[in-house]
């Protein structure tokens, strides 16, 4: 048993002894701090000694990230290259915090001095002497510059700036807003102007459409009249064409008509019933022609005649006119029964002048309106063309006024809410600082773990607990192996 209790021995102390080399080793050094408050409560500084804005300065001043205790585990580097991948601030920061540890003795009871210890645990003694004198040199730093008074008074000097410089801008478009001439009775409301003069401008843009329009139905009133009378068209159609009935034409045929016999009142009902057909077509013509003589006439003032849209309008213009060749021909006139071909003959000398004259006059009256159309139509365009340069003009100023208006309002509430802080901050001074002092810096790390001694104690009792089991073992299994003759 002993033999084995030897054996184990050996084993466990070489067993732990491996261990205590495998092991990674881990360093410690300490930092030392005072920090002195003016305030008479009890603070701990310890979350803002360990705070972002202070690990930040020292990993940035200190160059902390290129600690190999600090590297991101499994972080690939560039050998071929020469370059670090460091790994990211946030992640820097958190393993920092992991390999600090503070702890804090008041210098006295209920006392807000106190002495603080900065620990720091990493995998060399340079790393952890590094990350310690980082902290608490960063820490002191970061008092300095975030120091109460200085604060207080950088704080008063941006307000005061930034109100001098809303009031400096409010001068300014001021002086901008004088040269403008704002018309007089006029506003904006809803990006339209309000005013005597926009008024009229609307006033001339519905008599300018009006007189367009009559300008334009007047014209093809005339174009078809001239039509007419070059294609060799009747009297009645004529008068028919501008607008006159051919009832309303002067006759001097005698009141003998009534006695006419049978046929030459069915005649004259026929042409009746046909002129009443013929005035039909025409007036669905005239209807249909409106609207596109309208169309025609707008894309003339924007494009060219050989335009592809003019040409297409004045192709359905023609397909409407050529409604007019499906017209039912006038019958021809005879002479009535019963009566002397004289007195028809006398009839049609004395009714044919009388209908020309009146076409005569009718389509120079038609001319005599459309010029007169023209003339009104070009002044009131000269007209309106110079209300809407002075709607305009007043648009573009009142718009510029209104952006005066809104930058002057805009600049004035900074103005006040830059006044406003700083009377707040000038009633409430800034309170006592704090100041920290370096009592003692960190010097090269002291291992902490492992420990040689923990070690092999351990593994010693293993082995031999380990050897006293495999004797019993053995001596149970030989004594099982014996036989029981030799042993009596």
């Amino acid at each position: 048993m002993v033999a084995w209790s030897v054996l184990g021995l050996t084993i466990g102390v070489g067993g732990g002894y491996f261990l205590y080399v495998k092991k990674p080793a881990e360093f410690q050094s300490v930092a030392v701090l005072q920090v002195q408050h003016q305030a008479t409560t009890d603070t701990d500084d310890s979350q803002i000694i360990l705070s972002d804005p202070v690990l930040n300065r020292a990993v940035s001043e200190h160059r902390l990230d290129r600690l190999p205790s600090l590297q991101a585990p499994g972080a690939n580097r560039n050998q071929n290259n020469n370059k670090k991948n460091n790994p990211p601030a946030r992640d820097v920061i958190s393993q920092l915090r992991r390999h600090i540890k503070l702890q804090r003795r008041p210098l006295a009871a209920a006392a807000p001095d106190a002495i603080y210890e900065v620990q720091c645990h990493a995998a060399s003694s340079s790393d952890s002497e590094a990350i310690a004198n980082a902290v608490v040199s960063s820490y002191v730093q970061y008092l300095s510059a975030t120091d109460n008074q200085t604060a207080w008074k950088s704080a008063i000097e941006l307000l005061q700036s930034a109100r001098n410089e809303s009031l400096e801008r409010i001068a300014e478009l001021e002086k901008q807003r004088v040269p403008l001439k704002l018309p007089a009775n006029a506003s904006l409301e809803a990006g339209e102007v309000i005013s005597a003069e926009a008024v009229r401008w609307d006033r001339l843009r519905s008599e300018s459409a009006r007189f367009h329009e009559e300008y334009i139905q007047a014209n093809a009133q005339i174009q078809r009249t001239e039509s007419l009378i070059t294609e060799g068209a009747a009297a009645d159609d004529i008068l028919a064409a501008l607008g006159m009935s051919v009832d309303a034409a002067p006759t001097t045929a005698p009141a003998a008509d009534a006695s006419a016999d049978a046929s030459a009142v069915k005649a004259a009902e026929q042409q009746k019933r046909i002129l009443a057909e013929r005035a039909k077509i025409r007036a669905d013509v005239e209807r249909d022609l409106v609207p596109l003589n309208q169309e025609l006439d707008r894309l003339l003032k924007i494009v060219a005649s050989e335009h592809p849209k003019v040409r297409g309008v004045q192709k359905r213009i023609d397909k409407v006119l050529e409604r007019l060749n499906d017209m039912p021909p006038l019958p021809k006139r005879s002479p009535s029964a019963g009566q002397p071909k004289t007195q028809d003959t006398a009839r049609q000398e004395t009714t044919g002048p009388s209908k020309g004259t009146l076409v005569t006059a009718r389509l120079r009256a038609l001319r005599t309106r459309r010029d007169q159309l023209g003339q009104q139509m070009s002044d009131v365009d000269a007209q309106l063309k110079q209300a809407a340069e002075r709607v305009s003009k007043q648009k573009t100023e009142l718009q510029e006024d209104a952006r005066f208006r809104r930058e002057i309002t805009l600049e004035q509430q900074l103005a006040d809410r830059a006044t406003e802080q700083l009377e707040t901050i000038l009633r409430t001074p800034p309170e006592p600082a704090t100041q920290a002092a370096v009592v003692s810096l960190a010097e090269p790390g002291v291992q902490v773990t492992p420990h040689l001694g923990p070690h092999l104690l351990i593994g010693a009792a293993a082995g031999v607990l380990l050897g006293l089991v495999l004797g019993g073992l053995f001596l149970l299994t030989s004594a099982a192996g014996e036989p029981e003759g030799d042993g009596a």
